[in-house]
């Protein structure tokens, strides 16, 4: 019977000098709907990089309309179906820098930034550098409540709006200088997650942006724009009811 004991143990040793956790095996396909849906969101904004990579702007934009919308799905359905996983929220940094940093920096060279020569090129490189140094820097504090520095998706959504609408250039290159600022900078912003049905009007119209319509990003561009400058009323109210 005492040798029963002593085999658990040594066991338990193998396990631990192998690197593996001693808890159970979480169950195979958890996660599997959430990141499906944030795979199929990164391939879209793959897609969406190409397309204004050859200069066909409404293919893109649709892309990136269907992009958010992959997005928006992956995180409702990991939140309400209790399927967050560490490779999951990997995988979401991921597709979030190719749809908010690669794909929106190729479109932004294409709509405007291109017909400032050099330092359009350099702008359109600094919204990916600032998109991977965000996601970064966020990845590495895993904050529950806040954000240090603009979330990608606000500081995308806001930009590809502004695209959408044919901003001129020199006006696509000074919101590309403030939302990078917004990024880098040691602001912090309020870690919102609101339900799906309060998402629905803006989910609505990237439908139809996806289906060709510019302004359908004006909706999303107003609610990214309406999160950033709404920052400080969020935490004056979370720490009244808190």
């Amino acid at each position: 019977m005492a040798a029963k004991p002593k085999a658990k143990a040594k066991a338990k040793n193998r396990v631990a000098v192998q690197g593996r956790p001693n808890t159970a095996a979480p169950p195979k396909g958890r996660g599997g709907i959430p990141n499906g849906l944030t795979l199929v969101g990164l391939g879209l904004g793959f897609l969406a990089s190409l397309a204004a990579g050859k200069g066909n702007v409404d293919e893109s934009l649709g892309l990136l309309a269907l992009a958010a919308m992959a997005d928006a799905l992956a995180g409702s359905a990991a939140q309400g179906l209790k399927q967050a996983t560490p490779i999951g929220a990997e995988l979401d940094s991921l597709a979030s820098l190719i749809v908010w940093g690669l794909a929106v920096a190729l479109l932004a060279y294409a709509l405007g930034l291109q017909s400032l020569g050099l330092p359009g090129l350099g702008l359109a490189g600094l919204i990916v550098a600032a998109a991977a140094w965000r996601l970064c820097r966020g990845d590495s504090q895993n904050a529950r409540h806040r954000y240090e520095g603009l979330p990608l998706t606000a500081a995308g959504a806001t930009l590809v709006a502004a695209l959408a609408l044919g901003a001129a250039p020199l006006v696509v290159a000074g919101l590309v200088m403030a939302l990078a600022v917004a990024q880098l900078g040691p602001w912090t912003y309020p870690r919102i997650r609101p339900k799906l049905i309060w998402f629905a009007p803006v989910f609505v119209s990237l439908g139809l942006a996806a289906f060709g319509w510019r302004e359908g990003w004006v909706l999303p561009g107003l609610a990214a724009v309406g999160y950033i400058l709404g920052a400080p009323f969020f935490d004056r109210a979370r720490t009244a009811g808190a």
